[in-house]
């Protein structure tokens, strides 16, 4: 069996790249779909965000609290008070307490921080 040469004709059609639209569905309506999004899902965003913003809160907190302390503890260091004074630190709750004995063998104590417990 021989091959025989056989004559088509086919047109095809092609669109130019400059011509073609990829995503037109995508950003009709957009704020219609977003607002949709929102008022399906409010509760389990809700429940997603809120321990987010808890932690990273604290953590701001706890680093705020860090740096006081170690400003209480230069200016400390700075006016050589160590020598002079007996210094109880309590990083736990971010307290200073200056104990300055006096002749009549009582303590005066200066509290610097927001919390104070009496050690003795």
């Amino acid at each position: 069996m021989g091959k025989i040469p056989v004559k088509m004709r086919a047109v095809v059609y092609a669109l130019s790249p400059f011509q073609q639209k990829v995503m037109p569905g995508l950003w009709k309506d957009f704020t219609g779909k977003i607002h949709h999004k929102v008022s399906e899902n409010w509760l389990s965003a809700t429940l997603l965000l809120t321990p987010l913003v808890a932690t990273y809160s604290y953590v701001q907190y706890y680093q705020e609290q860090e740096k006081l302390e170690h400003r209480w503890l230069k200016l400390i260091c700075k006016f050589k008070l160590l020598n002079k004074l007996r210094l109880q630190l309590h990083s736990a709750y971010y307290q200073c307490k200056i104990l300055a004995p006096f002749d009549t063998g009582a303590g005066l104590m200066l509290v610097l921080g927001a919390w104070s417990i009496w050690h003795e």
